[in-house]
């Protein structure tokens, strides 16, 4: 494991650029039985990033995207980061006027229409547009047919003058028109926390290093964690750098979490506190997860969870992470001892320091105010974590319970 890294400086873009070359014909994302090469994602994103533009779309325009775990979710976010745009994700629940009264663009499921986008359609400015999609636009013949007719939903007014997604992804050339380097900023913003692309890269190359073993073009990443928070924006990348197969699962859907877990196959597991519960309340009696190899969650995990997941998947490593402002800082090394109550080891380039109550010089063993600095904070100077930590002589950091601003990713 290198303690440092030389990262690129390459916009997030590009990483599709080199899987779509590199494993053309490798699956990219498989969703309820529908598989996409990364030939076709990035045909796809090229299309739409032409559609965006086409629009009016240009560098640091507001791009709002109200998607679940789909693969119109990945297509959008590599075409607005092809044309320099800034991506908001905003879950439907929480889809208010200010989150959209800058947007250019809006993205939503049609099913969501009604409920998200049409209360708030006033306050969008006059060249604003929205776009739908249906889930069952990438599903495969013959579940794409019956999944409309099974779902009786209300109709958008012709006055509203909506765009369909796959409409655009027809009838756009990919030949989208590229900003330079210095153009591209904000890439993605959750929770009003902006994350540049720089640094969703160096996070995705970061975990890469992490995780051991990795097999370009041959692994199978199980995304059932929100890919609209930024972590699970790194999961997605650290996937695409790995030119892996991305298995996508809803969120919020238990059932089909456990259904797609069983049938995946998936040999790297990321988890949050949802995820595990649900493949925990599983019943296995018709497969199991003995293909999973690591599995690294950003929820602590006690020992009987642990131990569960172990059996699952047949003694994987099970490991946990933590994180800064949404993007991740420590986890547990795979191949090393996983202590509980352990948020792990500095990921490469990554530095931490726990300072006790009025002191200046760093404290071992002792308790005290975390501060962390590294690239994917985007920042030189030391970040006051908001949390109290313990560091060990080992450098295994113990993040203590507190109401302050820093939380577990």
């Amino acid at each position: 494991m290198p303690t440092t890294y030389r990262y690129p400086t390459v916009p997030a873009a590009r990483l599709l650029d080199d899987a779509a070359q590199d494993f053309p014909d490798v699956v990219a994302i498989e969703y309820r039985r529908y598989r996409l090469t990364y030939r076709k994602l990035l045909d796809h994103a090229d299309r739409f990033a032409t559609a965006l533009a086409d629009r009016g779309v240009g560098v640091g325009d507001q791009i709002v995207v109200v998607l679940p775990n789909c693969p119109q979710l990945i297509v959008a976010l590599f075409a607005i980061w092809r044309i320099g745009g800034a991506v908001t994700l905003a879950p439907r629940i929480a889809l208010a006027s200010g989150t959209v009264k800058r947007a250019r663009i809006v993205v939503t499921l049609e099913r969501w229409y009604h409920a998200t986008v049409a209360p708030v359609r006033a306050t969008l400015a006059p060249d604003s547009d929205v776009i739908v999609t249906a889930r069952s636009d990438y599903l495969p013949f013959p579940r794409n047919v019956l999944s409309g007719l099974r779902r009786r939903q209300r109709r958008i007014p012709e006055s509203d003058r909506v765009l369909r997604f796959a409409d655009l992804i027809r009838r756009s050339v990919p030949a989208p028109r590229e900003p330079s380097a210095a153009d591209r900023s904000v890439a993605l913003s959750t929770d009003d926390t902006p994350v540049s692309q720089q640094q969703l890269v160096v996070n995705s190359f970061q975990l890469r290093l992490w995780l051991p073993d990795v097999v370009a073009g041959d692994e199978r990443f199980l995304l059932a964690v929100p890919l609209t928070d930024a972590i699970g924006t790194v999961w997605m990348l650290t996937a695409v750098l790995s030119a892996s197969t991305m298995v996508l699962v809803d969120e919020g859907r238990a059932a089909q979490r456990q259904r797609s877990a069983l049938r995946a196959r998936p040999t790297i597991l990321p988890l949050d506190h949802d995820v595990t519960g649900d493949l925990l309340r599983a019943s296995w009696r018709r497969g199991n997860l003995h293909s999973v190899r690591i599995a690294l969650s950003v929820a602590p995990l006690d020992d009987h969870v642990r131990a569960q997941l172990s059996e699952l998947t047949d003694k994987g490593r099970i490991r946990t992470a933590w994180g800064v402002g949404g993007l991740l800082t420590h986890a547990d090394p795979i191949y090393g001892r996983a202590e509980q109550g352990s948020v792990g080891l500095p990921l490469p380039d990554t530095e931490t320091v726990v300072l006790a109550d009025g002191g200046s010089e760093p404290a071992v063993g002792v308790r005290g105010r975390l501060w962390v600095r590294g690239p994917q904070l985007h920042r030189s100077e030391w970040v006051d974590a908001g949390v109290e930590a313990t560091l060990d002589t080992d450098g295994y950091l113990v993040v203590h319970p507190t109401d302050a601003i820093g939380r577990q990713v």
